[in-house]
C-alpha cells in the first residue's frame, strides 16, 4: 500500500473495539480494523479479513501449565490478564465466566499484548490471546499455551466502515489489499 500511495498519511489510534463504531459514525476514522463482532450494526460495513485461534497462556511454573485441558472450574480464584476494552474475544471470556459463576481473583487489562505476555511470563495469572500473538513464546516454552473445550473462543478480524461514506480512491485501495492478503493465505 506504501508503494502504491506513499503520501497517504496514516494515524493510528489502538483502542477499545467497542468504540471505533462511534469513532466512524462521527467521521474521526476512515476505518477500524476490529477483533468485535459488530452485526448488530446497520449502519456500518463489515469486511471479514480472517480470524486467528486463541490460545490460554502461563508461564511453565504456574500451577495449571500441566493441564491438558482447561475447564470452567479450572479458572475459578485464577489471576485473569486481558486486553483492555468490553468487547470481543475478552467480553466473551467474561461473559461466559460470569454465566458459569466463576469467581477469578484479580482481574488486569491491557492495551498491550507485549505487556500481557510479560506479565504471564512472570507468573502473575493466565490469559487468552491470538496463538500467532504468541507462537513464538510457545514453541520455545517460555509460555505454556493450554485449549479449553469450555471456552474455544476464535478471534475475528474485519474491517469497519460507516456504511454511507463516501470510499476514496485510496481507501478502495487498502479493502482491496487485505482483501487480497486474505486470499492469499492470511487466515
Amino acid at each position: 500500500y506504501r508503494q502504491k500511495y506513499p503520501c497517504v498519511e496514516f494515524h493510528i489510534y489502538v483502542g477499545d473495539c467497542s468504540q471505533f463504531p462511534q469513532l466512524l459514525q462521527q467521521n474521526l476514522a476512515d476505518v477500524a480494523f476490529s477483533q468485535h463482532e459488530e452485526d448488530h450494526l446497520p449502519q456500518m460495513r463489515r469486511v471479514f479479513l480472517f480470524s486467528w485461534k486463541s490460545v490460554f497462556i502461563v508461564a511453565p511454573d504456574h500451577p495449571l501449565a500441566h493441564k491438558k485441558e482447561l475447564r470452567f472450574r479450572d479458572f475459578d480464584h485464577q489471576a485473569l490478564l486481558l486486553p483492555v476494552g468490553e468487547a470481543g474475544y475478552p467480553r466473551t471470556v467474561r461473559d461466559l465466566l460470569k454465566k458459569h459463576r466463576i469467581e477469578t481473583r484479580t482481574v488486569m487489562e491491557s492495551g498491550s499484548v507485549e505487556v500481557i505476555k510479560q506479565f504471564i511470563k512472570c507468573g502473575l495469572g493466565i490469559s487468552i490471546l491470538p496463538e500467532i500473538a504468541v507462537r513464538s513464546e510457545l514453541e520455545s516454552g517460555v509460555l505454556v499455551g493450554l485449549r479449553s473445550r469450555d471456552m474455544d473462543i476464535p478471534i475475528r478480524a474485519s474491517m469497519l466502515f460507516h456504511q454511507d461514506k463516501w470510499a476514496s480512491p485510496q481507501l478502495a485501495a487498502l479493502e482491496q489489499i487485505m482483501a487480497m492478503a486474505k486470499v492469499d493465505g492470511i487466515k
